[in-house]
């Protein structure tokens, strides 16, 4: 598990992502999050051509899942505990060539809503980013995040 300071790097002529401290796939790590703390994200990115963006975001979400019943009386019920989006830019037109670099913090909410999985039952936090550019497909990539305890020091 890595510490919880995602960096994403778009790539002009295609969309990639890196994470700061040098690991190769983000999406294939989890990140750790404490309730009531924030954690740093941030994304850079140099248009090949003049572009409009409607809005860079990052969404933390926070959900529990449970399964009732089994075989073909299976039942899965969803619980949102928590659902925040952070806007990073909105409605913005950015030059070709130009780099452009945002960071932003994301607040953590103080729920004692530790992640966990049985085999009926789990609870799981993701952070998505998402660039919403007019009459192009969006770029989402979502990240797994692991709520834990916060360290005790004495």
């Amino acid at each position: 598990m890595s510490k919880c300071d995602i960096s994403i790097k778009l790539d002009r002529n295609k969309w990639t992502d890196r994470v700061r401290p040098g690991k190769n796939d983000p999406k294939n790590q989890t990140y750790v999050i404490t309730p009531g703390e924030s954690f740093g994200v941030g994304i850079e990115f140099t248009p090949a051509t003049d572009v409009h963006v409607n809005a860079i975001t990052f969404e933390i979400h926070g959900e529990e899942e449970c399964t009732s019943g089994s075989g073909s009386n299976a039942t899965t019920h969803r619980h949102e505990l928590f659902k925040e989006k952070v806007y990073l830019a909105e409605d913005t037109p950015y030059s070709a060539g130009q780099l452009n670099q945002f960071v932003a913090q994301i607040p953590v909410p103080d729920l004692p809503a530790y992640a966990f999985a049985a085999s009926d039952n789990e609870v799981n936090w993701k952070l998505k980013a998402q660039v919403d550019i007019p009459k192009w497909p969006d770029w989402v990539e979502e990240y797994e995040l692991r709520m834990v305890p916060a360290q005790v020091t004495e």
